[in-house]
């Protein structure tokens, strides 16, 4: 799908990758469900996700950017793995390392990856002098609330860092299937995010594979807009 959208394109995608779970035998609960990643394994899955990384450039895509872990703070009931701020700031050392000796360090770096109204605090644990310089920014989604003021701490206190907004959808499972009404629920996210300092907006899942109902293949739209990085430098 990937190939068929970058020749329709005409040009190379930029795209952006995030791991959900290493391999069970790296886990702490031998599962890709839950549990965390283990820290004799740091160095061997930071070195395994920049081998995916390449694996997608000799294919022809740009990998702009990744997250070090979809949503670190979830124990999911699907592939998923949780880090505390402290682990994701000791596996941000060790991925910044990996991507400089694999020569990936053109390659953009956003930790948090997960619900907004936490993104501050997360921000208050990682970032130091050593590590503001391992990351390009945090990435966010939209599946709690507005918390535009979290946003807004940010920009005041980490004015370097760049946000994004990495994955909102219309869950059909939670909203009514009401297209007006969910079109106006998404417009009053989007102004808002980039009203707060969001400087990249996706609507992600053009195509879902529901896990718990194998047979049920979800199509949604794919939304991305981009501000003018530079309003918020």
């Amino acid at each position: 799908m990937l190939s068929d959208a970058q020749k329709a394109a005409g040009r190379p995608l930029s795209i952006m990758l995030s791991p959900w779970s290493p391999p069970a035998f790296m886990k702490t609960n031998e599962s890709r469900i839950g549990g965390s990643l283990k820290k004799e394994y740091y160095s061997f899955w930071a070195a395994y996700i920049c081998r995916y990384i390449k694996e997608f450039v000799d294919r022809g895509f740009r990998v702009k950017r990744i997250s070090l872990q979809n949503e670190p703070k979830a124990w999911q009931t699907w592939d998923s793995c949780v880090f505390t701020a402290e682990e994701e700031k000791s596996f941000l050392k060790v991925m910044n390392r990996a991507l400089k000796e694999h020569g990936l360090s053109n390659v953009e770096v956003f930790f948090w990856d997960h619900n907004k109204e936490r993104v501050f605090e997360r921000a208050r644990s990682v970032i130091d002098d050593q590590t503001k310089e391992m990351v390009t920014g945090a990435a966010c989604h939209w599946y709690s609330g507005d918390h535009f003021e979290s946003l807004d701490l940010m920009r005041k206190y980490y004015p370097g860092l760049k946000l994004i907004m990495s994955e909102s959808c219309i869950e059909y499972s939670i909203y009514e299937k009401d297209d007006k009404a969910n079109a106006f629920c998404l417009s009053h996210e989007i102004i808002g995010d980039l009203s707060h300092g969001i400087s990249s907006f996706d609507e992600n899942r053009m195509l879902t594979i529901t896990p718990r109902l194998t047979r049920s293949i979800d199509i949604r739209s794919s939304l991305q807009l981009m501000c003018r990085e530079d309003l918020f430098a």
